[in-house]
């Protein structure tokens, strides 16, 4: 059980950083494209690794955050209130970064890659994360949304899909819309039911389950144990444990004479 609980812990672990749970901002872009009437990477001729010109990513110097990028940068210079971070073409993407932010993923603008000596000027907004909590019952129900399992991080806003799971019980799926500082999402998670045929020879046998009166041959049953007490007037009893668990099931007894 403790081994269970600590791969457990792991597997969650990896997941909230995976989804960068301990970040409570994301950066909006409001503009990134090529600006062409800057020549200044052309210009200045920074060089990457193999000896080809740089493209520059051009960001406003006032911003109230340190900017950088996850890919290498050739060199950075400041230039008439933009901060010019230099790097290499061969890059598919940038990764902005920032301190207490999301990664923000940047592709090419316009084009399929970026191009040398050329400019790309990046205006970006901070913007707040929104909280969510979910009181479900039970309370151990798994929270998907969006195919991810949530482990108590704060949403980007906008729509999202949810799941909840818990065995034993009927999945739900929704659409939450995330448009507020804060949400809370209540949900009563209904117990899956299964049909249980039990039939018995002498057919008129009296059948009990968990000391109720089995009264008709096919009934449901939630998942679980329950013991099933079959009698007869001139035969001998027959008690068994039967287990419910995610499909009908039929049971036939036999009872013996005295």
């Amino acid at each position: 059980m403790m081994l269970k609980n600590i791969e457990r812990f792991i597997v969650l672990t990896i997941l909230v950083l995976f989804m960068s749970t301990a970040q409570a901002m994301y950066f909006e872009v409001s503009e990134f494209e090529e600006d062409l009437a800057d020549f200044t990477a052309d210009r200045e001729f920074v060089q990457d690794s193999q000896e080809r010109v740089c493209a520059a990513l051009k960001i406003d110097e006032n911003l109230p955050y340190d900017i950088s990028i996850e890919e290498t940068v050739y060199e950075t210079k400041n230039i008439d209130g933009y901060n010019y971070l230099f790097f290499s073409i061969s890059e598919p993407h940038l990764t902005v970064l920032a301190e207490g932010f999301d990664p923000l993923s940047l592709s090419p603008p316009d084009h399929s890659e970026f191009i040398t000596g050329k400019v790309y000027y990046l205006a970006i907004e901070a913007q707040e994360k929104v909280d969510v909590n979910f009181n479900i019952d039970p309370d151990d129900t798994e929270v998907i949304i969006d195919g991810l399992p949530w482990a108590g991080e704060r949403i980007i806003p906008g729509e999202y899909t949810i799941e909840l799971i818990r065995p034993g019980y009927e999945e739900r799926s929704e659409t939450i819309a995330l448009d507020q500082p804060e949400h809370t999402f209540t949900y009563q998670m209904n117990p899956m039911t299964f049909y249980v045929s039990i039939s018995t020879e002498p057919a008129d046998a009296e059948v009990y389950i968990d000391g109720m009166h089995w009264q008709a041959e096919t009934g449901v049953l939630e998942p679980g144990s329950y013991i099933v007490h079959v009698t007869k007037e001139g035969y001998q009893d027959i008690e068994d444990m039967i287990e419910i668990v995610d499909n009908d099931v039929a049971f036939t007894y036999t009872l013996i004479p005295e």
